[in-house]
Parts: structure tokens; sequence; C-alpha cells
């Protein structure tokens, strides 16, 4: 789950949809701390911290429906809670579920050969 979080907050528009900028030296500092939360779901309690930032996660068939923490977001970001859209903090990935036996894997991503 921690790459799949990285892949969102490094993502061009991940800034612009969660949080509206007025200033240049706010916006460093903003993307100055994404930058350590991407540091921080590569350390070592990347599973603990991933999951500290989402609020819930719905899977129906072939989607993952993720949805961050706004609360934690806004201590993480130093950004009041109220300057954060929600909308921003839910997003979508493909995945499915393989079976070999009786173990059963969730592969983020679409299926081989697939294309969206």
């Amino acid at each position: 789950m921690g790459a799949t979080l990285i892949e969102e907050f490094e993502r061009p528009d991940f800034l612009a949809r969660v949080v509206p900028m007025t200033g240049e030296s706010e916006l460093k500092q903003v993307l100055h701390r994404i930058d350590g939360l991407v540091i921080e779901l590569k350390g070592v309690l990347r599973a603990t911290f991933s999951a500290n930032l989402i609020f819930g996660v719905r899977i129906s068939a072939g989607s993952m429906e993720i949805r961050l923490d706004p609360n934690v977001l806004s201590t993480k970001l130093d950004v009041p809670r109220a300057d954060i859209f929600e909308e921003g903090l839910v997003f979508e990935k493909p995945f499915q579920l393989r079976k070999r036996g009786v173990e059963t894997k969730m592969v983020r991503g679409n299926p081989a050969g697939a294309h969206t």
C-alpha cells in the first residue's frame, strides 16, 4: 500500500487536488512536507505509517478505492484541516485477485495484457 500512496503523492496534480495554495512560499513548504511523507513511506515503519494515513478502502470488482485521513494529512502537512479538499483524498486503483491453491494474492494494477 505504501507504493500506492507514494505514487499518489508524487503525482503533479496531488497538491492542487488536496490543498489550495495561495502563496509561493506556502507552496514550497507543503511540497517539502510531501517529500517528507514519501521518505517516511519508504522507511522501515512504512506499513504502520501507511495504515495511519488511510481512512478507508473500498474494494469492488477489479477496483480499489482508497480514502486518505484528512486529519492525519492535515497534521503531517501542517495545513489547517478546513483547507483540505476531501474529494482530493479519494483515489481509485485497479487490482486483481489471483488464486494459487489455497493462497489468494491481491495484485494492484491491470491484469496482464489489459489496457486502460
